[in-house]
């Protein structure tokens, strides 16, 4: 009952009183250190917010309102009251922890599932009217063309030599002319299973209006996310274009761009933790939902990210560095201790 908490017991009562119902367990699914719990009851468990940013937690509540009754891959919002909000529970099992866990050839599936749901709840945003909180977020020229030189920074972080690339070609590339739903952050650690197979999104709090290919960017491009992209993502690229033939070429040109520049990304957020923590294991990474600070990981992620540079003539001068990148990485891991 996480007794090292020395507020557990005031928590408990608002919970119980917030719900009408006694509170057998609560634990800390997303670690010690974030305002989510999980609230055991009698007959079920639900997740409990406790977010202090009072903008951002509001408009989550405004989206699931919209969303909850038109698609299942959200979660339900039960209750609001006394600064917690209450959610239906999606599943203990993360879909990182169940990628991992899964054998080989069970994982592309359970992505392209991961997929099918992120693209109901676009769908199902489409149907609704949104709430004023959701914007357009990342159109800004001024965001795109700093995203754009993500990689220039990653080059500096590992002491190497940018490659020369068209960085107003992928402005140009990463251009919205119609902003539609997206979750963003859609890392798989934002993701659970149920018992019964059913995968539900979660965390909307970021959410907002751009392309809508991004979130399979943000999925894909992550270091805990264990495919072999050189191999499955023509699989997953037909997946998504499946989703609406209409604008099939321009979803996936912004999903291969989009990737490409967010596996620099989150290279350079696992430069930064491992400068500032050092590596961390596989396990805690995946139980604990940490920064993907394990040089396996990360050599996967440079490797994804280099074949993805190499489908486009834009970012193909990328692919190099993507590669001696991961060759770092590489070396790293034989010289970690175990």
């Amino acid at each position: 009952m996480l007794a090292s908490d020395a507020q557990i017991e005031p928590l408990v009562r608002r919970i119980e009183t917030v719900l009408g119902a006694s509170v057998r367990k609560l634990t800390r699914p997303g670690g010690p250190d974030r305002p989510v719990l999980r609230a055991y009851l009698a007959d079920r468990s639900v997740i409990v917010l406790a977010r202090t940013e009072a903008a951002e937690a509001e408009k989550e509540r405004a989206v699931l309102r919209a969303l909850a009754p038109e698609t299942r891959h959200v979660p339900e919002l039960i209750v609001h009251a006394d600064g917690l909000t209450v959610l239906s529970d999606g599943g203990t099992d993360r879909l990182p922890v169940a990628l991992w866990r899964a054998r080989a050839e069970d994982r592309l599936p359970l992505v392209l599932r991961a997929i099918d749901a992120l693209l109901d709840v676009q769908r199902a945003a489409r149907r609704v009217r949104l709430p004023p909180q959701v914007a357009p977020l990342g159109t800004a020229p001024d965001w795109i063309a700093q995203y754009v030189r993500g990689p220039r920074r990653m080059a500096k972080m590992l002491g190497l030599e940018a490659p020369p690339y068209d960085t107003d070609a992928l402005e140009a590339a990463l251009a919205v002319p119609d902003p539609a739903f997206v979750k963003w952050d859609a890392r798989a650690a934002n993701a659970a299973i149920a018992p019964d197979g059913h995968l539900t999104w979660f965390d909307f709090e970021h959410c907002g209006l751009r392309q809508g290919a991004e979130d399979i960017g943000w999925l894909i491009s992550d270091e805990v996310f264990p495919l072999d992209l050189a191999r499955d993502f023509d699989t997953i690229a037909q997946h998504v274009a499946a989703e609406d033939r209409t604008r099939a070429d321009a979803r996936l040109g912004m999903l291969e761009v989009f990737a490409v520049l967010q596996a620099s990304f989150r290279l350079r957020v696992v430069l930064n933790e491992v400068r500032e923590k050092g590596w961390t294991k596989q396990r805690y990474i995946l139980a604990e939902d940490l920064v993907g600070a394990d040089p396996y990981m990360a050599e996967r992620l440079a490797r994804n990210g280099a074949a993805l540079a190499r489908r486009r003539a834009d970012t193909r001068p990328l692919a190099d560095l993507f590669l001696r990148t991961a060759d770092l990485f590489a070396e790293a891991r034989t010289r970690r201790p175990d």
